[in-house]
């Protein structure tokens, strides 16, 4: 029997919660979702009855997680961020489009744009350079003049975005408060409406639009679209400010 072994080390990068497959040459066991502590050096052994290979192969964790776009209405700023990702070089940069032109490139991995009022869509890609995969956000608000007693159409594009693996969630936020309206990851069945809204919220089949009817003064707010998928977050954000109607009744007394 002749043994051979393998030249050096073999650097393989396995992402985070993610399955990974070690360079050996036979076929592989069951799959594992890797963790940190899963960092190691391991030995490939390989035998018949007239050889063996042998050779070591050093196992790297990369993170991209708990990625999101955020705006800040106080300062009119768009944050797009990555939370959990390493290793820490591996994420330097943020590139912002507005609509499809390219805006700027911010080499930071925490990346802000001023926009204003702005009613264009924006988008953030943050990219990966070990894992060679990017991370996307879009943004896109409207601010619809609306009175009491008014329906509103809630609308969210989807896009091309959907595949078997995300999740839509309707938010309702003012100030410090913020309350779910309705959730689904399955848009050929209804959404999840909390009960608040129950009676006043309906959803349109396959789309991730809401109806709220009958509004009210205290139903002014930020009402947020959120779509995620593994790679992609889509924020599209209607801000309300329901006015009084002028058909209002009012009971009238009479004094003599």
């Amino acid at each position: 029997m002749f043994v051979t072994r393998g030249i050096g080390q073999v650097p393989v990068w396995g992402q985070l919660h993610k399955d990974v497959i070690l360079p050996c040459s036979f076929i592989p066991g069951e799959d594992e979702k890797i963790e940190k502590r899963d960092a190691n050096l391991y030995v490939c052994y390989v035998g018949t009855f007239t050889s063996k290979h042998e050779s070591t192969v050093k196992l790297n964790i990369a993170a991209f997680e708990e990625n999101f776009i955020d705006y800040d209405a106080k300062t009119h700023r768009l944050r797009c961020t990555s939370k959990n990702a390493f290793p820490s070089d591996a994420v330097n940069s943020t590139t912002w489009y507005t609509g499809n032109n390219l805006d700027t490139e911010i080499n930071s991995p925490d990346g802000y744009l001023d926009i204003g009022n702005s009613f264009n869509m924006h988008k953030c890609i943050i990219h990966h350079s070990i894992l060679n995969i990017n991370w996307t956000g879009i943004w896109k608000m409207r601010a619809p003049n609306l009175t009491e007693n008014e329906d509103v159409k809630l609308e969210c594009e989807r896009g091309k975005i959907l595949g078997s693996n995300f999740s839509v969630t309707w938010l309702w936020r003012k100030n410090f408060q913020s309350n779910v309206i309705a959730t689904t990851n399955n848009l050929s069945e209804p959404f999840n409406i909390t009960e608040h809204y129950k009676n006043r919220t309906k959803y349109t089949a396959g789309k991730a639009e809401i109806t709220v009817k009958h509004l009210r003064m205290e139903d002014s707010g930020e009402y947020i679209c959120d779509i995620t998928t593994p790679d992609r977050t889509n924020i599209y954000l209607t801000s309300i400010n329901v006015t009084q109607s002028n058909h209002r009744m009012y009971e009238c007394v009479f004094l003599y």
